[in-house]
C-alpha cells in the first residue's frame, strides 16, 4: 500500500511538485489508485467536492482527510486505542 501524503524526505521540489500534480490529477478525475491512502489537508479540498467523489472513500481522521478508493472502512485508519 502507498500512502500519499504532502511531507516528503530529500525529494527535489520538482519531483513534490510533480507528484502533487499526479494527486490533484487523480482527485479531479475521482480515479484513485486502489492500494493508495490519500491524506489531505482540511484547506486543500472543500467538503463539498469530497462529499461529490463517487469513486474515493473520505473520512477525517485526526483533522485530516483521508481517501481512499472505495469502499473505505475509517476504523481501519484509525490507531490503536
Amino acid at each position: 500500500m502507498t500512502i500519499n501524503v504532502g511531507d516528503t524526505s530529500r525529494a527535489s521540489n520538482t519531483e513534490i511538485e510533480a507528484a502533487c500534480e499526479v494527486t490533484r490529477l487523480a482527485l479531479s478525475e475521482d480515479r484513485p489508485e486502489p492500494e493508495t491512502l490519500y491524506v489531505l489537508h482540511p484547506e486543500s479540498v472543500p467538503r463539498e467536492t469530497l462529499a461529490s467523489f463517487r469513486r474515493f472513500s473520505c473520512h477525517e481522521v485526526d483533522g485530516l482527510q483521508v481517501c481512499a478508493a472505495a469502499p473505505f472502512d475509517p476504523a481501519r485508519a484509525a490507531p490503536p486505542p
